[in-house]
C-alpha cells in the first residue's frame, strides 16, 4: 500500500511489531525485540492494547460505514484537484489537512514522478523507485513532507494557484526541519537511515527546479548530498554496485550539480550559488556508474534513469564552462581548448550520420535520448568553434550564417514538435537552452521558444521558466 493509496479500518494483529510492519519486514516476533530490529539496531515497538484493533471484530455495519467513508474521502479528493486549479476551494477553511495531503500525493505520483525518469530508461527503475519512495514516506516525514513540497509546487506552476505555492513552502518548512531532527539523532550504522535522508535532501533541491522560492536553496542541499553520497559509496570499505532504485538517486544528484554547475549563460552566478568543479567527486562518480550496470548487454539508456547520454557529455560541458570563463591569452587554455575538439569530434560524425540517415529517408523514428544526445553534441560542439575567439564571461553569439550542425539541431525540433514524449523528457531541457544563444532568425527563435514553451506546459518546472527567460532576455536586446 502506498503512502496515498485507499486505507481502510486500522488492523493491528499480535503478530509482528510495528517497527517491521511499517518497513514491510516480516518479523521474527521475538520479545522483547526481534531479531530484524536488533540486527538493523532500531528501536522494536510493539502495539499498545488500545492499538489493537481486529476488524474481525467490527460488526458488518461499522466495517461497510467505514468502508464507504474511505471511498467517499477518496472521491473528495479526486474532485479536488480541478476546483483548486480554478480557485473555487479555500484551502484554509473548507479542506481538512489529511485530505489535501491525499490529493497533493496522488498528484505526485500520478503527474510529478514520471518526470523525474528517463523515459528510455529500463521501466525498472520507475517501478522500484517509487515504491521504495512511498515506502519511505510511511516512515520518514522529512521525505514525506519533501515529497509533498515538490507536487504542490508542480500544481502551482501547473495551474498559478497562489494556494498551492503556500502549502509547498509550508511542507517544505516542515520537512526541513523534521530532516534536522533525524540528523540530530545519535548516529547509528543504519543503511535504510542513510537512504531516506539522501532521498529527503534530493526531494529538497528538487523543489527548487520545480517550483519557486527555494531555487537559491539548491547549492545547500546538493553539497550535502555530495557529502552523503561521500560517506556511503566514495568511502566504503569495498567497491559498492548500486541497486536500480539508489542508482536514480545517485544519477540525480550527478544531473543537478551539472545543472548548477553550468548556471545561467547571460549573467554570473551570485556568491554561493554556483559549485565549485570537484575532479574527485566526477571521477568517484564515474567509477561508481560504470560498476552499477543492472541491465548488462542492454542499451546504455536502459541502464541510466536520469542522465540519459553518456556521463562523458555532461564532464565536456563543465570543461567548456570553465573555459568560457577562463583567461584566453594562456598556453592551458588553447591546449584544453584542442583536447576539447578532439573528444567531440567521434560523437560530431555519429550524429551527423544520424541526422543523415533521418532527413533523407526518415525510415528510423529515433529515441527521445538519441535526439536529445544529438542536441547535447551539436551544442557543445557550437561552444567550442566558439571558444578561442569569445571574450571572457561573454554569452554565446548567433551565427552569421546558417551552420549544418544548427540545421540538423532545427530537423530535430521541427520533427519533435507536439511529441508528447519529448516535451515530458528532462533530457532536452539544457541543450535547447544552450542552441536558443545560436539561434538568428525570427524563424529559428520561435522554433526554439514553441519548444520550451511545450515543455513548461508539460512538465511545469521553474527551471524551464528559468531558461526561457534567460533566452527572452538576451534575445530582446538584439539588434532587428
Amino acid at each position: 500500500m502506498s503512502a496515498f493509496s485507499k486505507r481502510g479500518p486500522t488492523l493491528r494483529t499480535k503478530s509482528g511489531c510495528l517497527t517491521c510492519r511499517q518497513r514491510r519486514k516480516k518479523c521474527d516476533e521475538a520479545h522483547p525485540a526481534c531479531v530484524r530490529c536488533i540486527s538493523a539496531q532500531r528501536d522494536c515497538i510493539w502495539p499498545s492494547s488500545a492499538q489493537l484493533k481486529d476488524r474481525r471484530n467490527l460488526t458488518r455495519r461499522t466495517l461497510e460505514s467505514t468502508l464507504i467513508e474511505n471511498d467517499n474521502r477518496e472521491d473528495e479528493a479526486i474532485e479536488l484537484i480541478p476546483r483548486i486549479a480554478r480557485s473555487e476551494v479555500d484551502l484554509s477553511n473548507t479542506v481538512s489537512e489529511e485530505c489535501l495531503q491525499m490529493v497533493v500525493g496522488r498528484h505526485f505520483i500520478e503527474h510529478c514522478y514520471s518526470l523525474l525518469i528517463n523515459s528510455d530508461s529500463h521501466p525498472s527503475f520507475h517501478d522500484d523507485w517509487s515504491a521504495n519512495i512511498q515506502d519511505s514516506m510511511l516512515a520518514c516525514t522529512s521525505l514525506y513532507y519533501s515529497v509533498l513540497a515538490n507536487s504542490a509546487s508542480h500544481l502551482f506552476i501547473s495551474d498559478r494557484t497562489t494556494q498551492m505555492e503556500q502549502r509547498a513552502l509550508a511542507y517544505y518548512s516542515h520537512s526541513l526541519r523534521d530532516l534536522s531532527q533525524i540528523i540530530a539523532l545519535p548516529c547509528r550504522d543504519d543503511p535504510n537511515r542513510r537512504n531516506d535522508i539522501l532521498t529527503s535532501v534530493v526531494f529538497l533541491y528538487l523543489n527548487g527546479c520545480m517550483g519557486h522560492g527555494t531555487y537559491d536553496d539548491i547549492p545547500v542541499h546538493l553539497s550535502a548530498a555530495i557529502r552523503l553520497l561521500d560517506q556511503q559509496f566514495f568511502q566504503a570499505d569495498s567497491a559498492p554496485t548500486l541497486m536500480p532504485s539508489q542508482l536514480v538517486t545517485v544519477e540525480s544528484v550527478i544531473y543537478q550539480v551539472f545543472l548548477v554547475r553550468m548556471g545561467l549563460w547571460s549573467k554570473p552566478p551570485e556568491e554561493g550559488q554556483r559549485l565549485e568543479f570537484d575532479p574527485m567527486f566526477w571521477l568517484n562518480c564515474e567509477a561508481l556508474l560504470l560498476r552499477s550496470t543492472p541491465f548488462p548487454g542492454s542499451p546504455r539508456t536502459w541502464n541510466s534513469p536520469v542522465l540519459g547520454v553518456e556521463f562523458e557529455l555532461y564532464k565536456v560541458f563543465l570543461m567548456i564552462r570553465k573555459l568560457w570563463d577562463s583567461d584566453r591569452s594562456t598556453v592551458d587554455f588553447k591546449r584544453a581548448v584542442h583536447q576539447l575538439k578532439t573528444k567531440i569530434t567521434p560523437w560530431e560524425l555519429t550524429v551527423g550520420m544520424q541526422g543523415k540517415h533521418c532527413i533523407e529517408g526518415d525510415t528510423e523514428i529515433l529515441s527521445v535520448t538519441q535526439d536529445a544526445t544529438a542536441l547535447f553534441v551539436i551544442g557543445a560542439s557550437l561552444l567550442v568553434s566558439q571558444l578561442p575567439g569569445s571574450i571572457k564571461g561573454a554569452i554565446p553569439l548567433p551565427f552569421v550564417i546558417d551552420d549544418s550542425r544548427l540545421l540538423q539541431a532545427k530537423s530535430i525540433l521541427k520533427r519533435r514538435a507536439g511529441d508528447q514524449r519529448w516535451g515530458r523528457s528532462h533530457l532536452p531541457n539544457y541543450p535547447l537552452y544552450v542552441l536558443g544563444f545560436f539561434m538568428r532568425s525570427d524563424e529559428d527563435i520561435a522554433l526554439v521558444r514553441r519548444d520550451m514553451q511545450q515543455r513548461l506546459q508539460q512538465m511545469a518546472w521553474s527551471m524551464i521558466d528559468r531558461f526561457w527567460r534567460d533566452l527572452e532576455s538576451v534575445w530582446s536586446t538584439r539588434p532587428k
